[in-house]
């Protein structure tokens, strides 16, 4: 997701055009819509991926066996210097702060920030945000420190770095971004396209609009009710929206939610139809992100 609050708007997509890197389809650009050339302490523009704690157990995060990670990059920008960013926990708290260098403008270069075992701060052990990794892309005074861990609360990028919010028209391109255990950064892991849509259903589900509900008839006024069943199980029990895409001789409300797990849910609605064989279509949108 991209966050700004302030003068900064920033515009971000994924892109194919513009040559990504070797190796890669596609590519993430942010562009400053809208400078904030006279950044105050508490404005803010960044970039930012949360990862979910169960994912994180390795890590053992918080504990005096905590592991070391490497965060690799491929990054262009129009804009030469030195970038920041952090890993931080979900309270932010408990922070790391990095920086990288773009030496040429308009020009992928590969990065690597190694990433000490964070042995103390407080780290969720359930399904929630764990860990956040923040790209500075024009963040104020008060979110900025030093590299290296710190508990200093809200912290997300070193002090002294390069503002790309400062730049009209910026652009900070990133591609291939890989965070792993280890003191050293491996090949980036292109996963199938199988793999990482099952993935992306635990937290959001588009069933597109092909929910078919048969109502019944004029002669009784039963109700009705449907089991849905997710693809994978969700993150938690999900947000779910139903809307109609037409409907043949019903008369009424979408139906409700009567049941909602992290499997399946059940939508309720009484009967009222004005033909035999009355039927409505809807879709479903079912959504676990955080």
């Amino acid at each position: 997701r991209c966050v700004s609050s302030g003068g900064a708007i920033i515009s971000t997509q994924r892109l194919s055009t513009g040559t990504p890197p070797a190796g890669y389809a596609y590519y993430r650009r942010h562009i400053i819509t809208t400078a904030d050339a006279a950044l105050a302490a508490g404005d803010y523009a960044f970039a930012d991926q949360l990862i979910e704690t169960l994912n994180l157990a390795p890590w053992k995060f918080g504990t005096a066996t905590a592991q070391p990670l490497m965060l690799s990059f491929w990054v262009r920008s129009s804009v030469a210097g030195t970038f920041g960013g952090a890993l931080c926990n979900s309270g932010e708290s408990r922070n790391f702060g990095f920086t990288y260098t773009i030496s040429a403008v308009n020009t992928w270069e590969y990065k690597t920030v190694a990433i000490t075992g964070g042995t103390t701060g407080t780290w969720a052990t359930n399904n929630t945000t764990a860990v956040r990794l923040i790209w500075d892309l024009g963040l104020g005074s008060t979110f900025q420190g030093v590299a290296g861990w710190q508990s200093t609360a809200n912290i997300l990028t070193v002090a002294g770095c390069t503002k790309l919010s400062a730049t009209l028209n910026a652009s900070l391109d990133f591609a291939g971004v890989q965070l792993e255990l280890g003191t050293v950064a491996t090949g980036f892991e292109h996963r199938t396209v199988t793999d990482d849509h099952l993935r992306c259903l635990r937290y959001y589900e588009n069933f597109n609009g092909t929910q078919t509900t048969w109502c019944g008839d004029v002669t009784n006024a039963f109700g009705y009710y449907g089991d849905v069943k997710y693809k994978v199980p969700k993150r938690i029990p999900p947000t779910v929206a139903l809307s109609y895409v037409g409907n043949n001789g019903f008369v009424g409300t979408v139906p409700s939610i009567d049941i909602n797990a992290t499997e399946m849910f059940r939508y309720v609605k009484t009967a009222n139809a004005t033909a035999n064989g009355a039927y409505m279509v809807f879709t479903i949108i079912a959504s676990a992100e955080f």
